[in-house]
């Protein structure tokens, strides 16, 4: 008999997410890894993930949830970020979630 822990899923539908709730069975926190190459977008991901979590909508997003402290000027279209982040934000019910960034050059 298998004694490991079982996770049960509840599924967070858009209504849940719109309102910045996840749905689990269980308090437990969410880490979320973004890596990609220089301006492929992983800031904006990043704070699309921080704006639904506090429940905005799309008409109040905030996109300035960042620190930008780390990045230097250039053109918009590119990546500006000179190194790995690491984000924790909290969903409107408790659920933590964990993000780093990675810049992944070729």
């Amino acid at each position: 008999m298998d004694d490991a822990p079982v996770l049960t899923r509840l599924p967070s539908d858009v209504d849940s997410l719109k309102g910045g709730i996840i749905k689990t069975s269980k308090n437990a926190p969410y880490t979320i890894l973004v890596l990609g190459e220089t301006g492929v977008g992983k800031s904006l991901v990043l704070e699309f993930i921080a704006n639904v979590l506090h429940g905005k909508d799309i008409d109040n997003y905030d996109f300035n949830t960042l620190n930008h402290t780390n990045e230097r000027g250039g053109s918009a279209s590119q990546s500006q970020t000179d190194s790995a982040q690491f984000y924790e934000f909290k969903s409107r019910n408790g659920i933590l979630v964990s993000v780093s960034t990675f810049l992944c050059r070729k």
